[in-house]
């Protein structure tokens, strides 16, 4: 930490564009991903229920559902925040339109201080709900999109990083919906249960779900956590309503998990 402190504002206010594009890229920047949900939901998610007592204005399938995102961040230091901007609903974010994106027109349309490409992953709930109205689509570099959520990046993160299995927290308006039947793929670490909500194809683009079945014998787990695959016996609620939070990690694939509260 002695480093940190005699680092100088100007050298800081420098290495600021780095330091951004390595926090977001490093940690969990996952789809819209979100849960403060409404019931309690049993810690083994195969045989945890929730419901709703509102119903979303639309619903949309997803289960295998490409998806990419792109991160605008803006903002002055100490009091920075990056607009998620999701392919969800809208295109299965075509290959060759997302790697001839150029980020710095990007960057110059929105304005930003930096700009963070996140994808192509792959949703795994079933369907997912929205209980606001979503804004308008809007073109990025050629690709359709469609605002969806907005990280806060505090001075702590931005100076120190995550690291994989760190928790994050986003703020979102959303139900996400896991079937009966479906398989689903946890984290538990302590009494903390996360699901799996999206792999990614950025570390291993030939990452699919069948390779989901075995990942534990990839991952680097740290002591204390699991990777376990289950059938679900009920179907699995996951629900923010305004001003909700929601609980992520992420593994060493970039594949995002979010906490069943």
């Amino acid at each position: 930490m002695c480093f940190i402190a005699t680092i100088s504002l100007t050298k800081f206010l420098n290495m600021k564009k780095h330091i951004l594009i390595i926090l977001f890229i490093g940690i969990i920047i996952f789809g819209y991903s979100y849960s403060n949900t409404k019931n309690t939901i049993p810690p083994h998610p195969e045989t945890g229920t929730g419901s709703s007592s509102q119903k979303p204005i639309k619903m949309v399938n997803t289960r295998d559902a490409r998806y990419c995102e792109i991160l605008t961040i803006s903002g002055n230091i100490g009091n920075m925040v990056a607009t998620v901007y999701n392919t969800l609903g809208v295109n299965d974010c075509p290959e060759t339109v997302w790697k001839n994106i150029d980020k710095e027109k990007v960057k110059k349309d929105f304005q930003a201080k930096s700009v963070v490409m996140n994808g192509p992953r792959v949703f795994l709930m079933d369907s997912v709900g929205q209980f606001n109205m979503p804004p308008p689509k809007v073109d990025i570099g050629g690709i359709e999109m469609i605002e969806r959520a907005h990280l806060d990046v505090d001075l702590k993160t931005l100076l120190m990083g995550k690291k994989p299995y760190d928790e994050q927290i986003v703020k979102r308006t959303t139900m996400y919906i896991f079937n009966t039947g479906s398989s689903v793929y946890l984290l538990r670490h302590n009494t903390d249960t996360y699901i799996m909500q999206s792999y990614a194809k950025i570390v291993d683009p030939d990452l699919n779900e069948e390779k989901l079945k075995t990942l534990a014998n990839v991952l680097k787990l740290p002591s204390g956590w699991t990777y376990e695959t289950k059938k679900l016996d009920e179907a699995l609620i996951l629900e923010t309503k305004e001003n909700g939070k929601a609980y992520l990690v992420q593994d060493e694939l970039q594949n995002s998990y979010q906490k069943i509260q």
